[in-house]
């Protein structure tokens, strides 16, 4: 039992982290956090059963605070990369002018 355990952390961080890498949207990033950091999570739920010493239970809770900072790193790197795409498409406006000229006049 304890050698599952102990594998069945490894495999959640590694799974965890490798959702968070793939998720391309913050929606997509939400959703991974519910599943892995969630109230209902393994890590909530089964993991507490499984960390029956007090070794084990640091452990458990190293994982999830790795996976707490992977969640904040990927979720300020999707926030930089939408701020970027959203000062490119303010600035390919179709109105010609100047910024502000095309603020005012230009409404569509």
């Amino acid at each position: 039992m304890a050698r599952f355990a102990l594998w069945t952390g490894r495999s959640t961080q590694s799974n965890a982290l490798k959702s968070f890498a793939e998720a391309t949207t913050s929606g997509e990033l939400a959703d991974a956090h519910t599943r892995w950091l969630g109230r209902k999570s393994e890590l909530k739920v089964g993991a507490p059963r499984t960390c029956v010493t007090e070794r084990r239970a640091w452990r458990c809770n190293a994982v999830r605070e790795r996976l707490e900072e992977a969640f904040a790193d990927r979720e300020a790197e999707l926030e930089r990369a939408a701020l970027g795409r959203g000062s490119d498409e303010r600035s390919t406006s179709r109105c010609p002018g100047d910024a502000a000229r095309r603020r005012t006049a230009c409404i569509r």
